[in-house]
């Protein structure tokens, strides 16, 4: 309040401006429950939610009888992954950014994130009648077939490089080389083909022999 002679007094209940802000900044030294890193958790979040929109995407899918009579699930999911990139790379311009939020496809990620769900699966699904009844024809494809595969193809692809049918390399191709390209390529994981057997519900004797023998590849 301000008196006859100029001078400013401080009433009861009243704060001076110093005061006031001696007590502001005083005030924003708390503690913090919670804060939003974006950038640290950014891909994961985008990762995560990716995987639901899948999932949803995948319920819808199956509660249209007439577009999933024509078209299989796989499909449905690889183009709609093509229209996402797409649109990312062309309209949001995203790979141009310094940081990128999008999560990379990393060994990480599929051993730590991706893996484990579909082994999860595999484990629930081993337990069948016909499966163990298959047994037998199962480690047959996935053992005999697939060292088969392995041994012919190396050997062959080894003979055609050193006969000079596949052209020049820049250093020679080894035996060991080609038998390691060759077990990359033999074990096949057939997931589109197991997913269209579920969609058309081919015989389960049939379905657990390529099941069974990618799983144990």
């Amino acid at each position: 309040v301000k008196t006859d002679t100029g001078m400013q007094e401080i009433g009861i209940g009243s704060v001076s401006p110093e005061t006031h802000a001696n007590h502001s900044d005083e005030g924003h030294h708390g503690v913090h429950l919670a804060s939003w890193r974006w950038s640290s958790f950014s891909r994961m979040f985008l990762f995560t939610l990716m995987i639901i929109c899948a999932v949803i995407i995948k319920i819808c899918f199956h509660h249209a009888k007439i577009l999933s009579k024509f078209i299989p699930e796989s499909c449905v999911l690889i183009l709609l992954g093509i229209l996402l990139a797409v649109f990312n790379h062309y309209v949001l311009e995203i790979d141009s950014l310094e940081d990128n939020p999008y999560p990379k496809f990393t060994a990480d990620l599929f051993f730590n994130v991706l893996l484990p769900p579909i082994i999860l699966d595999s484990a629930f699904a081993l337990y069948d009648r016909d499966f163990l009844s298959n047994l037998s024809s199962i480690i047959t494809f996935a053992v005999v077939g697939t060292l088969f595969n392995v041994f012919t193809v190396g050997f062959t692809l080894y003979g055609l490089s050193s006969s000079g049918i596949l052209g020049e390399f820049e250093k020679e191709l080894t035996v060991v080389q080609s038998l390691i390209f060759s077990s990359l390529i033999s074990a096949v994981d057939p997931v589109a083909v197991l997913a269209i057997f579920e969609e058309i519900q081919v015989n389960m004797s049939l379905y657990f022999l390529v099941f069974g023998e990618s799983l144990l590849n």
